[in-house]
């Protein structure tokens, strides 16, 4: 994982698209794969991620796909939902290429990425997640900032008990509904 983050971090810098970092840091991760490899396809070798890329006026949100689960979006004036970018092939199998949706972004408006960890469960499949995944947001409407909003998804995504392997992670971000900055 420090490898494909030095690489999309490198990446990004360079000004890239969403879709050429996916592309440059697959490419990465394959050659460093196939250096260390005897043959054998390690399923724990590759990855998935999302990239999204917001233009200086923060009007527009580009974003790519790995095979990850799709950002959970939230409108000032509408219901959260999925944005479900064309899912790409994950990291470091060299299967691109890769796509990328562009959404129109609005003060107020919400963006939350994600672990797999809090959407998918052993007893609940990634589509039943991510449904819940995007209730829970809207109903956390009244926690006002992106602190509150946080805390109310991980506290109401409850796990089914047991042992869960995939480890947990949630980024928000809002349009400050004054500047459209973020």
């Amino acid at each position: 994982m420090g490898q494909a983050r030095a690489a999309v971090c490198t990446a990004a810098r360079a000004g890239l698209s969403p879709a050429q970092i996916l592309a440059v840091v697959d490419a990465q991760l394959a050659g460093a794969i196939l250096d260390q490899d005897d043959g054998d396809i390690d399923l724990h070798r590759f990855a998935t991620a999302v990239v999204a890329v917001s233009d200086p006026g923060r009007t527009q949100l580009r974003v790519a796909s790995a095979g990850h689960l799709p950002l959970i979006v939230w409108p000032a004036n509408g219901p959260a939902r999925p944005l479900w970018a064309p899912r790409g092939p994950p990291l470091g199998l060299e299967l691109g290429p890769y796509q990328e949706v562009t959404l129109a972004l609005h003060p107020g408006d919400t963006v939350l990425a994600y672990t797999d960890g809090l959407a998918e469960d052993r007893q609940v499949g990634f589509g039943d997640g991510i449904d819940r995944l995007a209730g829970i947001v809207g109903a956390a409407a009244a926690e006002g900032d992106v602190e509150g909003l946080a805390d109310a998804v991980l506290t109401r995504m409850e796990r089914t008990p047991g042992p869960n392997e995939d480890d947990i992670a949630l980024l928000v971000v809002r349009i400050d509904p004054g500047s459209g900055k973020t």
